[in-house]
C-alpha cells in the first residue's frame, strides 16, 4: 500500500498478516524519501500538502501531487522494494 498524508509525507506499508488491525489500531510509519529541495515546506507541510498518490506497475514509477499544483515522478523501486522488505 503506498498513500500521501496531508502533510505531504508519502508512506508505504506491505500488505500482510503484520499489518492487521486486529489486535487494534495500526499505524504507517515507513516514510519514502522523497527530495525536498523540489518542494516547498510550509508550516510542517511539503508542498502545501499532498494529494493523490499513484503507482504505475508498468512505468514502474510512482506519481504523486501536491495543493501547491506540482506533479512529481520518481524511481523508487529498488528503495520501495528495500522498505517493502525490511520494513
Amino acid at each position: 500500500m503506498c498513500l500521501i498524508s496531508s502533510e505531504g509525507l508519502i508512506y508505504i506499508q506491505q500488505l500482510d498478516e503484520s499489518s492487521s488491525a486486529k489486535s487494534g489500531p495500526f499505524y504507517l510509519t515507513n516514510i519514502v524519501p522523497v527530495d525536498e529541495a523540489e518542494l516547498p515546506s510550509n508550516n510542517g507541510q511539503v508542498g502545501g500538502g499532498g494529494v493523490s498518490v499513484y503507482y504505475s506497475h508498468g512505468l514502474q514509477l510512482l506519481f504523486f501531487s501536491y495543493v501547491e499544483g506540482t506533479v512529481h515522478r520518481h524511481s523508487f523501486i529498488s528503495r520501495l522494494a528495500f522498505l517493502m522488505l525490511n520494513g
